[in-house]
């Protein structure tokens, strides 16, 4: 499958057109320094392994309890060479895609979902399965929550409206779970670990790109952009969750069950519980908000 750019992706998906790589303010930068060297967050949780089976296990029983998940496109390709390409496309319950254990050495990788776009003027997306971390520990069963999220939203056209939020729905879910998985938060303070390291370190990676110190494409600046975006205002959203009342959470998961359904979408979401400003802004204020700062001090 050729790789297409990310501006193209954009088009294919339907997102607003004209975004261009995030500029991170110093205060966003100095915030997630501050809180990345917080002892609560620098202390290191023993994770165990698991079977594949258990923990994918854990993920379906966590949505059957959450959500009501529909099907979604997916594509086996019965051949596939340089001469002849033939595909059956089917619309499969996300649990019935494939999980395809990936060996790697890059520990940031935890899983993706490997999708195809057509060049139907419309935009149309497909599946092919889900790649996970041959290392199965505790927090695959996140992981695999996060991809099982994208093939729902991802599936139903205009659910997301900005690229930058492309990543918004599947980390809040990612966390949702992780609060479940475990006593003490030990699952969820892994995941407050790795994803404010990857805010602060791929900010600064942003404030570099753009003050010329470091040599970056744009397709990676955007990639980098999508997770910084996304991932303040996961956890802004979180937050609402976590110190909210039960009505306030069961509110919030019946718009998120709104959004699955095709209702709803992830930015009207935000917008109820923040400011994202206009959803074309090339550049959007961003800052973790006082109640994700409390959190990430709990």
């Amino acid at each position: 499958m050729k790789e297409i750019s990310v501006t193209e992706q954009i088009a294919k998906r339907g997102y607003i057109s004209e975004i261009k790589p995030y500029v991170p303010s110093n205060d966003l930068i100095f915030t997630t320094a501050h809180i990345r060297n917080l002892d609560v967050n620098r202390q290191i949780n023993r994770i165990n392994r698991m079977h594949i089976e258990d923990a994918l296990a854990d993920t379906k029983s966590f949505f059957d309890v959450f959500y009501q998940v529909h099907d979604v496109p997916y594509l086996k390709y019965i051949i596939n060479n340089r001469f002849l390409k033939l595909a059956n496309r089917q619309n499969v319950n996300p649990f019935s895609l494939p999980v395809i254990p990936k060996t790697v050495s890059d520990e940031t990788f935890y899983g993706s979902l490997i999708t195809e776009l057509s060049n139907n003027q419309i935009p149309q997306v497909a599946f092919l399965g889900i790649e996970l971390n041959s290392l199965v520990t505790e927090v695959t069963s996140c992981s695999y929550a996060h991809e099982i999220t994208h093939a729902e939203v991802d599936s139903v056209n205009g659910a997301i409206t900005s690229y930058y939020n492309s990543e918004v729905l599947s980390v809040f879910i990612e966390l949702q779970i992780a609060e479940l998985l475990a006593k003490a938060e030990k699952i969820l303070r892994t995941e407050d670990s790795r994803r404010i390291y990857e805010i602060e370190v791929l900010a600064r990676e942003l404030k570099d790109y753009h003050q010329k110190r470091l040599v970056k494409s744009e397709d990676d600046a955007l990639i980098d952009s999508k997770y910084v975006v996304s991932d303040v205002r996961a956890y802004n959203l979180f937050a609402e969750y976590y110190y909210g009342s039960n009505s306030t959470k069961e509110y919030i998961k019946s718009r998120i069950q709104s959004i699955f359904d095709g209702n709803y979408t992830v930015e009207e979401l935000l917008n109820e519980f923040m400011d994202i400003n206009r959803l074309d802004d090339l550049n959007p204020t961003l800052s973790l908000s006082p109640k994700a700062i409390k959190y990430f001090h709990r």
